[in-house]
């Protein structure tokens, strides 16, 4: 996979938003490619990954589709009204979900990197 080119710079980001699978109960045929067990590879592929200190990876899937690991920081948010207003839209938009791999920085980590920054020359 392309990605392996990239770890030879360092650090690297992952954003992963697969089409949900067959579970999430969506509709078939939506994209010009459509395939409904790709997000389970997705998944798969992050686990494989996960522990490596070059990815940060990011996976986006619906609460309950599967168990991501403990170690893994799971954020849930909702998005804008846009999302649907069919009452399965409007469920759906409460299931969104974000799985961050271990590497990942905390939000606490990016605010106190951030300060630092903000701090240097300063004193």
């Amino acid at each position: 996979m392309g990605f392996y080119t990239t770890l030879v710079h360092g650090l690297t980001a992952v954003f992963l938003d697969p089409p949900y699978p067959a579970e999430a109960n969506r509709t078939n045929n939506i994209y010009g490619s459509d395939d409904l067990t790709i997000a389970h590879a997705v998944r798969e592929w992050a686990l494989e990954h996960g522990d490596n200190p070059l990815f940060r990876i990011a996976l986006c899937g619906y609460e309950g589709l599967w168990e991501m690991p403990a170690n893994w920081e799971c954020l849930a948010w909702r998005p804008g009204r846009g999302y649907g207003t069919s009452a399965k839209g409007k469920a759906n938009r409460k299931r969104e979900r974000l799985w961050f791999s271990p590497h990942c920085l905390k939000a606490e980590q990016l605010t106190l990197g951030l300060l630092e920054q903000s701090m240097v020359g300063k004193a």
